[in-house]
């Protein structure tokens, strides 16, 4: 069920006392009808113009290596070196509007490849799948990730629905140029806490790619969109998250 917005109850605010004063000609309510007026289009104002600014302000004082955004971006990014001091590396992922929400997404190094898991305030936790393919050293029997690959975890908004995705990457620099890979996870909460950890609550939503970027790429996770400039002349990738679903729209 959709919900009344502030600006619709403001304005409701306004015709009530625009009648008062009319019937009541001697109470003189014009300061403030004015007032709400004047509010009930701040409002809007405030939420498509000076939250994002601000959001993108608090973003660039995080100093990201790689990753950027315009709107609200929690995100952590390393190098292969910090998940294998024992401890791995960990994100606080923001609360949602729900409850069964995971509370922490981890990554580390578990026998011969990296893992990635949430882990929920119940305790329990679910394996992301991640399956890379870029990103590895390979041999007949060999696979091992190359330790100078860059990753990180991306808690954002893509699809614009009010519930935020985990986005898994990597950064192989190994053949000159710097080829990037994503995974973007959905989360469906489920009805019962009792069912947080099940593996089928999560969908990966996109699977994408970005390969031969010139220099350090500028990874832009924005609310409906994924952009990855390739530095070389105004060539670009970028998919549009439509439907639960990725759309390539680059041009590269």
């Amino acid at each position: 069920m959709k919900r009344l917005t502030l600006p619709f109850w403001l304005s409701i605010v306004v015709i009530l006392a625009a009648l008062t004063w009319l019937i009541f000609p001697d109470i003189n309510l014009e300061p403030l009808i004015v007032f709400i007026a004047a509010m009930t289009g701040i409002v809007p104002l405030v939420r498509s113009e000076f939250l994002p600014w601000f959001e993108h302000l608090k973003l660039n004082k995080r100093k990201f290596s790689f990753l950027t955004g315009s709107s609200k971006l929690n995100a952590v990014e390393f190098a292969f070196d910090d998940l294998c001091n024992g401890k791995g590396v960990k994100l606080n992922l923001v609360k949602q509007s729900f409850a069964n929400y995971p509370k922490v997404a981890c990554g580390y190094f578990e026998q011969s490849d990296i893992a990635f898991q949430v882990y929920f305030h119940n305790g329990s936790s679910t394996r992301l799948e991640h399956c890379f393919s870029l990103g590895y050293e390979t041999a007949e029997e060999y696979k091992a990730p190359l330790s100078s690959n860059r990753y990180f975890i991306a808690q954002a908004d893509i699809d614009s629905d009010g519930v935020e995705e985990i986005v898994l990457g990597v950064l192989d620099n190994s053949s000159g140029l710097i080829d990037v890979e994503l995974k973007v996870y959905k989360y469906f909460p489920p009805f019962f806490e009792k069912d947080t950890a099940r593996s089928k609550n999560w969908e990966l939503i996109g699977a994408l790619k970005a390969l031969g970027i010139v220099e350090t790429p500028l990874i832009e996770i924005g609310q409906g969109f994924i952009k990855i400039p390739r530095n070389f002349r105004d060539f670009y990738y970028k998919w549009v998250l439509v439907d639960g679903k990725a759309t390539d729209v680059g041009e590269y």
